[in-house]
């Protein structure tokens, strides 16, 4: 998971934007 936050930073802060509205959903 680290080597996804140095490849694209906003990426992986999207990815857990998602995770945290599911929870939120769920």
């Amino acid at each position: 998971m680290n080597s996804s936050s140095t490849m694209r930073p906003d990426s992986a802060w999207s990815l857990r934007q998602g995770i945290k509205l599911h929870w939120t959903a769920c």
